[in-house]
């Protein structure tokens, strides 16, 4: 994803803003903003190249569009406990790519709070983790793969040393191991 380009025009009564929409518009995340009602009033230029949209199609209740169907009712939810109770947001969900691929995200906003204490506004962002849940998947499953190829004995330990389970032989052998029949009676032991 290319830097967006972004320019600051000055002097200018609404400088803030502009200010805001520069930092949210050049940092390598997806950020968005909402009214205190939770209806979105703003997607920084990563979100909405991201999602393949425009900004007006993913205003208010647009943004449902892109997020899986089946993580929507949990996001919708976590979403209107937070709106109630002025906590802060914080969910896991897929959303879509403009190529609509699917990538899991996190999604974390913190209110914005006035001197007594209202909320004024929503600042949200949108975190890709998908590497980080694909990772224990494959872990797994490589780790599934040594012990079932593994022509000698595998042996799976705890933390202090006990044994959980054996493998005595992998699917291409039939006969366990010398070693791992030494092994299996130490632990029967």
């Amino acid at each position: 994803m290319s830097a967006p380009d972004v320019r600051l025009t000055l002097p200018t009564d609404d400088l803030p803003a502009q200010i805001y929409r520069l930092i949210a518009d050049t940092i390598p995340h997806m950020v968005w903003t909402a009214r205190p009602d939770g209806s979105n009033d703003y997607f920084n230029q990563r979100l909405l190249e991201y999602a393949g949209l425009r900004a007006e199609q993913m205003h208010d209740l647009g943004w449902q569009l892109i997020v899986h169907q089946a993580d929507l009712p949990d996001c919708l939810a976590r979403w209107t406990r937070s709106l109630e109770s002025g906590e802060p947001f914080h969910a896991q969900y897929r959303l879509r790519r403009a190529d609509g691929d699917y990538r899991w995200h996190i999604g974390a906003a913190q209110p914005l709070r006035d001197a007594s204490g209202r909320i004024t506004k929503w600042f949200g962002t949108c975190t890709d983790i998908e590497e980080q849940k694909r990772a224990p998947g494959a872990s797994q499953s490589r780790l599934r793969q040594i012990i079932d190829n593994e022509p000698e004995c595998v042996k799976l330990l705890d933390a202090n040393g006990r044994l959980l389970g054996i493998r005595a032989t992998s699917p291409s052998r039939r006969a366990p191991s010398r070693r791992c029949a030494r092994a299996r009676l130490a632990s029967a032991a």
